[in-house]
C-alpha cells in the first residue's frame, strides 16, 4: 500500500526541516573553520564580534535553529492529529485531510512559526542569540524577549509534545487491539505499526531530553551533549518521514 497524499505532504515538511538543519550546521562549521585557521594571537573574544558579516551570519543561523525547533514541534502535533483521525474517524479522514487541506495545514505551520526567525535574525525587540565560533558556545541578551521565548518554548514543547506522546500511545494501543482482534491490516493511511513505534520512541526521547535540558540541564555547564541531543533527535525524527 502506498503512502497517503496527506502523509506525503507532512513528510515534505520534515524534508524541508532536514535541509534547514543541514544548512545551519554547515554554516556553524564554516564559521568554526574560519576562526580555527586564524593565528592564535588573533583568536580573542572581540575578534568575532567586530566582524559584522560573520556575526550577522551567526545570528541568522541561530534564528534558523529556533525556527526549526518550533516547526518540528507543530509538525509532530499535526502528524499525531493525522494519525488519530485515520484511526478513530476513518470515514471522515479523507475529507479532513484532503491534499489541498493538508498542504494548507503544512504551509500554515511554516508561516505561523516564521516570526521566530524574523525576530531573531533582525534583532527585533532587542532579541539577540548567536553562536560564537571561537569558543563553541551560544550567547544571548538576557531581556524580556529571551524570557518570552523561553516561556513560549516551554509551552509548545511541554504541551504539544506531551499531548502528542499520549495520543501516539493511545493510537498505537488502538491499532494493536484492532489488528489482534481482526487479524487484518487496520492501519489504513498509517504506514505500519513499526513505523508508529519508531516515531513514538523518538518523540519520547525528544521529550525527556528537553525536560532534562530545561530542568537539571539548565544548571549544568560544560556539558556540550545537551545541545547536540535535541538536534540529533530532531534530525532522526525528520529523516523518519523522508
Amino acid at each position: 500500500m502506498g503512502r497517503s497524499p496527506s502523509l506525503s505532504l507532512i513528510s515534505l515538511g520534515y524534508c524541508i526541516i532536514v535541509l534547514f538543519i543541514i544548512m545551519h550546521d554547515l554554516g556553524y562549521n564554516c564559521l568554526m573553520l574560519k576562526y580555527s585557521l586564524l593565528p592564535e594571537r588573533r583568536q580573542v573574544m572581540n575578534q568575532f564580534l567586530s566582524e559584522e558579516a560573520a556575526f550577522r551570519i551567526s545570528t541568522v543561523l541561530t534564528a534558523l535553529k529556533f525556527y526549526e525547533r518550533f516547526v518540528l514541534i507543530f509538525l509532530h502535533a499535526l502528524l499525531t492529529i493525522n494519525r488519530g483521525c485515520a484511526v478513530f474517524i476513518p470515514m471522515r479522514y479523507s475529507h479532513m485531510f484532503s491534499y489541498r487541506k493538508t498542504a494548507l495545514m503544512v504551509a500554515s505551520v511554516f508561516v505561523v512559526c516564521s516570526p521566530v526567525f524574523v525576530i531573531y535574525a533582525f534583532e527585533i525587540f532587542g532579541c539577540l542569540y548567536f553562536f560564537h565560533p571561537q569558543n563553541y558556545t551560544y550567547y544571548f541578551r538576557r531581556n524580556l524577549c529571551f524570557d518570552i521565548h523561553r516561556i513560549a518554548e516551554w509551552i509548545c514543547a511541554g504541551f504539544f509534545l506531551s499531548t502528542s506522546i499520549v495520543a501516539d500511545i493511545l493510537i498505537a494501543l488502538s491499532l494493536f487491539k484492532q489488528r489482534k482482534r481482526s487479524g487484518m491490516d487496520t492501519f489504513k493511511d498509517v504506514r505500519d505499526f513499526s513505523f508508529m513505534i519508531q516515531t513514538l520512541v523518538l518523540s519520547l526521547a525528544n521529550g525527556f531530553s528537553m525536560l532534562y535540558l530545561y530542568t537539571l540541564g539548565s544548571f549544568s555547564t560544560g556539558k556540550l551533549w545537551l545541545d547536540h541531543v535535541p538536534k540529533l533527535l530532531d534530525l532522526v525524527l525528520a529523516l523518519t518521514y523522508t
